[in-house]
């Protein structure tokens, strides 16, 4: 049978014993008494003023370069990302980002390509951009990539980085790809 009496003696006890604990931990120091009188005035304090000094460079940031290389960055992921399983995918979704002669350029690849029967992927990561000329109305940029081909499927696949140069056109506010031209 349970003891009541027993249960609420000790928690009692348990709670004596944890104010007895917290009163030591927080009193057992003594503090000064602060017996100094502090004269309250209308009067003006003097201060120095110490200039203050941004040591670190200022960083000056184009929107319209961020804008360029975030364009270019995920165009370069997406285009360079194929599967036959798909078929240029990843080119007919893009199209909305091609020029006129891009999409020329990219319509005679998918139609000229023969269909394969082993599969093969490769998958593409763009690391980084580099704008190596940019005007009001053309841009030339060269990308970083890693690239992953396998060429069966839970195969083994080989790693390698290529660079990748675009040149784009502006059309109105938004950038369109009108070349790509992939570097060893």
């Amino acid at each position: 049978m349970f003891n009541w009496k027993k249960l609420i003696i000790m928690i009692i006890i348990a709670a004596i014993l944890a104010g007895g604990g917290w009163y030591i931990y927080n009193y057992s120091t003594q503090r000064p008494i602060n017996t100094e009188q502090i004269a309250v005035t209308n009067e003006p304090i003097e201060v120095e003023v110490i200039p203050i000094t941004d040591q670190t460079p200022e960083i000056i940031i184009n929107k319209e370069e961020q804008i360029l290389k975030a364009a270019c960055l995920n165009f370069v992921s997406r285009f360079g990302s194929y599967s036959n399983s798909v078929r240029f995918q990843n080119l007919k979704d893009l199209e909305y980002m091609y020029t006129p002669q891009m999409k020329y350029w990219v319509d005679n690849i998918i139609n000229s390509s023969a269909v394969s029967v082993d599969y093969y992927s490769v998958t593409t990561r763009a690391l980084s951009a580099e704008i190596l000329y940019q005007s009001s109305s053309a841009a030339e940029v060269m990308v970083n990539t890693q690239r992953q081909e396998v060429f069966t499927i839970g195969g083994d696949s080989q790693m390698r980085y290529e660079k990748i140069r675009l040149e784009l056109q502006k059309t109105g506010d938004t950038w369109k790809v009108d070349s790509v031209v992939w570097q060893k």
